[in-house]
Order: structure tokens, then C-alpha cells, then sequence
């Protein structure tokens, strides 16, 4: 038998460690709200040491302590590839659902929402998110924001009016701004700094055909017995596709058939917006689809070991506030002015109207309080604001947003140039733009085994800014009657110069910063990128609207504001909007507006190009991060003084 007073003893020494433990983070964190640098001149050597060995010494620690390696590496790098395929597909689902949604729900007013809910409320949480990973535990957050991204899906497959589908939409998103982040930053974690371009140039790659995919599918599902309410389901059925079951009831009716290549379109008309009910029987087969959240989520939960960091000893009501979630409102309401303002101006509204003026107005006010409270708070802002004023982390982020403006344009306006321009149908234009695709991923992957194989990473940065620089100026000297070999190679060289630099900016900033930062650093990437994408979508269809107005103004027999709300692309080849004799003109027009849009990326490139010039010179082997002690969870008392000082300049 076991002695009582022994056992008594262990738990007083278990008892007297867990507090000692809880004190001493408390303190720590304490140390460095106060500017106490003294723990971080003791430990600072020994951090930059670590960082200039050699790849061999260094890194061979690291790992053995770190970083996983074999089966296990390959099973979670396959669950983080899945939920990017979902967070991919999901982004661009709706693109072609939402004429048959607003039919089903006579919502034409609140079609701006259902995109916007959920970008809205991903970029709001992205910052928060990347604190969230720092505080929690990695796996727990992973996993729950992986089961919220669920729900929030079979909101929207459920929703019985439109304001239920808005909400189940800004659910989504605010969970998939947990996962993207916990992609990113678990995957930094578990490894090793030299094989990440590898890995995060396939996830990025199948992200992309994933994204591409989306409107594809979504229309497919809208046309078929499944009805767009299956472009919500398939988050949880992700396999349905391939289930044979499932498979009989995508065969489309006949006149489903020739309704197809209408849906496939932005472009809604009203002729085609019948009301179509959902299929009772889809839900019956619904069962024998698998899904690729809930295999991701299995994986993530045997293979992914739970790390704790000295973090997880603060008292829950300490980690909260530490979050700042101050910040996250004000961050979260200047966006909604932001979103409001961009919605209205130049096109519901004149951009001079007051308020879209107010919600611009309101939006910068709001910028400068979020900076404020980021200066008031230090460390424990949502956005520490050294990060920022590190050259490799501030120039990423402005490259990022550039690169944004950039891709989101030419994804909005080249589908119009093809089906309004070059009169082809929605599923044709989408085949027309698989060059782009298909270069872009291709240079994605040699970049990423490239930058493995030797350790440099700028010149991809400055070879894809250059080259990009180039195929965004080709897209605006396309015409009316431009062939197949132009229209082609502007794709595959701009396509090239968009995968050959845009997965450099995270490996840049994981390279210069420790690893209790990558979580802030990697959420500060994407929001900064889905930033430059909000503003360069409202910015383009101004100008592409604008320019196209004022353009079918000059033309006889044609009403602009009638030929726009119904539907520019049906208007420019249809007889029974405009005489066949002024058609030519009006695709003149269609097409001067496209080129002028173009512009826009062509200035946001060149502007990239030159601010990618402030990178510093770095080998990832010369930053072997993570160091021993800095596991997700690690208080930043170490880490800011190796971000600060940072490795030798060249």
C-alpha cells in the first residue's frame, strides 16, 4: 500500500510548481510591460547565436526538438491542404449562385452582403486571431474554428430568408480567419524553416485551383437538383461530387442544361431567375459524401501534438484581456465604414455624396484611434507595433496589398472582357482563363522548391514584381479583335509573375521574426492582402463602370443605365437590348472600359516592384527560427529582442 503522507507530499509539490509556474509567467510579461530588459540582455546572445550558426548546427536542434518529421508530417500538411481547399473553394462559391439566391429570396438589395459578411468579418478577426494562437492553445483553436466554419455553413444551407444566409455567411468568416491563420502558423511550427516555401507553395498552389473551381461548381449545383443551398453543404460534404450516390442527382435536366452558361456569369438577368426549390432527396443521399473538414479535423486531432507554452499558465481572465479585444471593435467598425463607403461610391451613389464621404471620414478616424490604442497597449496590442517597424515585415505587407489590388482586378474584369468582348459563354471564359491559372501555379511551385533547394528568396520577390509588372501592362493593350496568342500569353506571363512572388512575403516575414511572432505576422499578411483586394474590386468596377457610362453615352439608340442594369454582357450581343448595327460599338465600349480598369494593376505592380527593393538581403538558413524555448505559447520577452536587433545586415 501506498504511504498517505507521500502522496500527500506530491500533490503539495504539484500544488507549489503549478503556482510557481502561473507567478513566473505573470512576471514575465510583466517584465516587459515595464521595459525591464534584463532578462532579455541574459538570454539575447544566446538567441543570436542560435540564428548565425550554420544551417547544420542550428538547425539540427531545433528540429530534433520542434519540428516533425515522416508520416506525421505528411498527414497534417495533408489536413492543413484540405482546409485550404475549403477555405478556397468557399471564397468563390457564391460568385455564380447569388442571381438564383436573390430570386429565392427576392433580396436583389442584399447582394453585396453575401460577399461582404464574410470578408468583413474574416478581416476583422485576422489580427485578433493571430493573438488568439499565441495565448491558446494551438491545436484547440484550430480544431474549434474548423467546427465553427461548419456551423456557420449549415446556417447558411439552412437559412429561410436572406438575413439568416448574411449571418451564417459572417459566422464562416470569422472562423475561417482562425483557420487561414492556424494554417499559416501551425505550419511554421511543425516545419522546419528550409522546407516551408516547399510546403506552402503546394498548399498556395492548390488553394488557387480550389479558388477557381469555386464559381464552376457553385453553378453546376445551382442548376442541378442539389440547388445553391449544396454550396454550403459540400463544406461538410466536400466529396460529395465523388460519391456515386451523390453523382446521379448532379445530372442536370435539359433545361437546366441550357441555363447553365447564363448562371456561370457576375452578371445577373432577370429572365433567369426562376424561383427552384430544394430537392428533399439531396439531404436523404447527403450521408454517404465525405468531408473534407471532418478528415482534417480527425488528422489534425491524432497526429497534431498539443504544446502548451508557458503562456497557457495565465489565468483565462489574463489571456483574454490580453487579446484586446478594444482594438478588434474598433478595428472591426472602421471596416463596415470602409465596406459601406466602398459599396455605395460610384455606384449606387456619386462618390461626392455625403455619405459615402462619412463612412470614408469615418473610417480613417477610426484608423487613427486602432493606432492609437495599438501605441497605448504595446505588447499587448493586437498589432505590437515594433512588428510594423520592422523593414522586411512592413514592406511584405505593403507588397501583399499591392499584389491584392492587382489579382483581384484582373479576376473581376477578364471574365467580362471575354463573354462581353470576345462574346463567349460563362463556361468558355472560364477554360480561357485556366492559362493564367495554370502559369500561376506552376511558378508557385518552382519558387517554392527553388527558394528550399537554395536558401534566397528576394530575387523571387523582384523576378515575379518585374515580370508581373509586364503582364498587367500586356492586359491593357488588349482590343476587340486581339487573337488567341496575345490574350494567352498576357495570361501566362502575368500569371508567372503573380506565382513567382506571392508566397514570398510570409516566408520573408517568418525568416525576420521569432516564432512567438509568426501568428501576428502571418495574420497581419493576410489581413493587408484581403485589404488590397477589397479596395482594388470597389476601385476597378468604378472605374470600369464609369468609363463604360460615359462611353455607351455616345453611342445612338442606347440607354447606359438600362443596358447596365440588365445585364451588360447579354446587352452587348443581344438584339433585343440594343440595334445589331450599334453592337459593334457597344463591345468598342465594353472594351475601352476593361482596358482602362486595367490600369490599376499596372500602377499597384510597379508600385510592389519598387517597395520590394526594401527587402533585406537574407539566406533562411542565416535565421534558423524557431530557437529551443520559442514554441507557440512562449511569452515575447525573448522574442522581441531577436526581432529588434534582427541578424547582421550584409
Amino acid at each position: 500500500m501506498s504511504d498517505p503522507t507521500r502522496q500527500d507530499h506530491v500533490v503539495q509539490e504539484d500544488e507549489k510548481a503549478s503556482h510557481t509556474a502561473k507567478t513566473e509567467a505573470i512576471s514575465e510579461a510583466k517584465d516587459v510591460e515595464s521595459g525591464n530588459s534584463e532578462k532579455r540582455t541574459v538570454e539575447a546572445p544566446d538567441a543570436q547565436h542560435q540564428s548565425s550558426q550554420p544551417d547544420g548546427e542550428a538547425g539540427a536542434t531545433d528540429e530534433a526538438k520542434n519540428y516533425v518529421q515522416g508520416v506525421r508530417l505528411y498527414m497534417i500538411s495533408a489536413a492543413f491542404i484540405m482546409a485550404g481547399i475549403m477555405l478556397g473553394i468557399d471564397g468563390s462559391i457564391l460568385a455564380t449562385a447569388i442571381p438564383r439566391i436573390t430570386s429565392d429570396f427576392n433580396s436583389v438589395d442584399d447582394i453585396g452582403w453575401y460577399a461582404s459578411a464574410y470578408l468583413l468579418a474574416q478581416m476583422a478577426l485576422q489580427p485578433t486571431f493571430g493573438r488568439v494562437y499565441i495565448y491558446f492553445e494551438a491545436k484547440v483553436t484550430f480544431l474549434l474554428s474548423l467546427l465553427v466554419f461548419e456551423v456557420g455553413s449549415v446556417i447558411c444551407a439552412v437559412a429561410p430568408n436572406s438575413a439568416v444566409l448574411i449571418l451564417g455567411r459572417g459566422i464562416a468568416g470569422a472562423a475561417a480567419a482562425g483557420m487561414l491563420t492556424g494554417n499559416l502558423a501551425i505550419f511554421g511550427q511543425v516545419v522546419p524553416l528550409r522546407s516551408r516555401p516547399r510546403g506552402m507553395a503546394i498548399m498556395t498552389g492548390l488553394f488557387s485551383v480550389a479558388t477557381l473551381a469555386g464559381p464552376t461548381v457553385g453553378g453546376l449545383l445551382t442548376d442541378s437538383r442539389l440547388t445553391w443551398r449544396f454550396c454550403f453543404w459540400i463544406n461538410l460534404r466536400e466529396c460529395a461530387l465523388l460519391s456515386s450516390s451523390n453523382y446521379r442527382n448532379v445530372e442536370m435536366s435539359p433545361e437546366s442544361k441550357t441555363k447553365t452558361t447564363a448562371r456561370l456569369t457576375y452578371m445577373k438577368s432577370p429572365s433567369l431567375m426562376e424561383s427552384h426549390k430544394m430537392n428533399d432527396e439531396t439531404n436523404n443521399n447527403n450521408n454517404n459524401a465525405l468531408a473534407f473538414g471532418f478528415i482534417a479535423a480527425v488528422i489534425v486531432i491524432f497526429f497534431l501534438q498539443r504544446k502548451p507554452g508557458k503562456m497557457a499558465n495565465l489565468p483565462l481572465k489574463e489571456k483574454v484581456n490580453r487579446l484586446d479585444l478594444a482594438s478588434a471593435s474598433v478595428l472591426a467598425a472602421s471596416l463596415v465604414c470602409l465596406f459601406l463607403g466602398l459599396q455605395w461610391g460610384g455606384s449606387t451613389e456619386p462618390w461626392s455624396a455625403p455619405r459615402v464621404w462619412g463612412c470614408l471620414v469615418g473610417f480613417a478616424v477610426l484608423c487613427v484611434a486602432f493606432i492609437g490604442l495599438q501605441a497605448y497597449r504595446k505588447e499587448r496590442a493586437t498589432i505590437p507595433l515594433r512588428l510594423l517597424r520592422q523593414r522586411t515585415v512592413a514592406v511584405c505587407c505593403i507588397f501583399s496589398g499591392l499584389y491584392g489590388v492587382a489579382v483581384v482586378t484582373h479576376a473581376y474584369l477578364l471574365p467580362i472582357w471575354f463573354q462581353g468582348v470576345k462574346g463567349t459563354d460563362a463556361t468558355i471564359s472560364g477554360v480561357n482563363m485556366l492559362p493564367s491559372t495554370i502559369a500561376s501555379t506552376v511558378a508557385i511551385l518552382i519558387a517554392g522548391f527553388g527558394m528550399t533547394a537554395t536558401g534566397y528568396y528576394v530575387p523571387f520577390m523582384w523576378a515575379g514584381a518585374v515580370v508581373y509588372v509586364a503582364g498587367s501592362a500586356m492586359y491593357t493593350i488588349l482590343r476587340v479583335h486581339s487573337t488567341v496568342g496575345r490574350w494567352l500569353g498576357t495570361q501566362i506571363l502575368a500569371g508567372a509573375g503573380f506565382g513567382t512572388a506571392i508566397q514570398v512575403t510570409f516566408i520573408g516575414v517568418q525568416v525576420v521574426t521569432p516564432a512567438i511572432d509568426m501568428p501576428t505576422v502571418c495574420a497581419l499578411e493576410v489581413f493587408f492582402r484581403q485589404l488590397g483586394s477589397s479596395v482594388g474590386i470597389s476601385i476597378a468596377q468604378s472605374i470600369f463602370l464609369n468609363q463604360l457610362t460615359g462611353r455607351l453615352e455616345g453611342i445612338p439608340g442606347v440607354d447606359p443605365g438600362k443596358m447596365i442594369r440588365s445585364g451588360v454582357l447579354e446587352g452587348a450581343w443581344s438584339t433585343e437590348s440594343v440595334a445589331a448595327s450599334v453592337i459593334p460599338s457597344v463591345k468598342e465600349a465594353l472594351n475601352s472600359a476593361v482596358t482602362t480598369a486595367f490600369l490599376l494593376p499596372v500602377g499597384a505592380t510597379a508600385l510592389a516592384a519598387v517597395i520590394s527593393l526594401g527587402m533585406e538581403r537574407r539566406r533562411i538558413e542565416d535565421d534558423r527560427v524557431p530557437a529551443p524555448g520559442t514554441e507557440i505559447g512562449v511569452h515575447p520577452d525573448r522574442a522581441s529582442n531577436s526581432s529588434e536587433s534582427g541578424p547582421p545586415q550584409p
